[in-house]
């Protein structure tokens, strides 16, 4: 016997009133679901937007203090020891 018709057999010996309040009872089931679920689905931002106000700009310029003078315009030339292709910092540990 499948479980469809066994299902089936029960929801007939089922009496019409108790057959009713059971279609009330799923109705009302279904619609805090679909609360539940609306509540849910509701999204957030993760990370608020920045602020950029004075202590953002006082800290970029603490910040810039920390770095030493600007260098002056013009063109530079940069080496880089092989060593460092190999690094730990490159792997990510």
């Amino acid at each position: 016997m499948s479980a469809d018709f066994s299902n089936r057999l029960k929801m007939d010996s089922l009496s019409d009133e108790k057959k009713k309040l059971l279609g009330q009872r799923l109705r009302k089931l279904g619609e805090e679901y679909k609360k539940r679920r609306r509540k849910e689905a509701t999204l957030v931002n993760p990370a608020p937007s920045p602020r950029y106000d004075d202590v953002y700009f006082e800290g970029l310029a603490w910040l810039d203090s920390l770095a030493g003078p600007p260098l002056s315009e013009g063109e530079y030339e940069v080496e880089f020891s092989d060593e460092v292709w190999k690094s730990a910092a490159r792997k990510g540990e």
